[in-house]
């Protein structure tokens, strides 16, 4: 299914009532849709391979967590101490921030080629090292 069709079911689902009020059953079809160009975007981006059908709800949950790290950060530039407490924004972006990290350690989205770069790296600086003398 490609993204135009994606965006069209979304499009198809969401209602915008007297022109500009969302109501509060159309805001989470716009976080969906979000949430859908964001795992479209990110599964697109990498290799077609990298990823199992097994990732899957691992996918949905990260990509759930980077809009709604998003979403704190709006929130938190509209001022991040309210009636003189720290925003609950905060440690909402706090925890989306935790299971972006802890999710991306099982998926790798950034693919392995960023670990063979590092390992190479560190293999070229040990070969220094031990040529070199130091």
């Amino acid at each position: 299914m490609g993204l135009s069709t994606i965006e069209n079911r979304v499009q198809a689902n969401s209602t915008v009532k007297d022109g500009a009020t969302l109501l509060a059953g159309d805001r989470w079809q716009v976080e969906w849709r979000k949430a859908i160009l964001v795992f479209v975007g990110l599964v697109t981006a990498c290799d077609p391979d990298h990823f199992r059908a097994s990732d899957l709800p691992f996918l949905v949950r990260y990509t759930e967590s980077i809009v709604l790290a998003d979403q704190a950060a709006l929130e938190l530039r509209k001022g991040a101490v309210v009636k003189g407490k720290s925003s609950p924004w905060l440690a909402v972006q706090r925890e989306a921030i935790k299971a972006m990290v802890a999710l991306s350690m099982r998926l790798r989205p950034c693919g392995d080629k960023r670990v063979h770069e590092r390992s190479s790296i560190a293999h070229v600086m040990r070969f220094q090292r031990q040529t070199h003398g130091g």
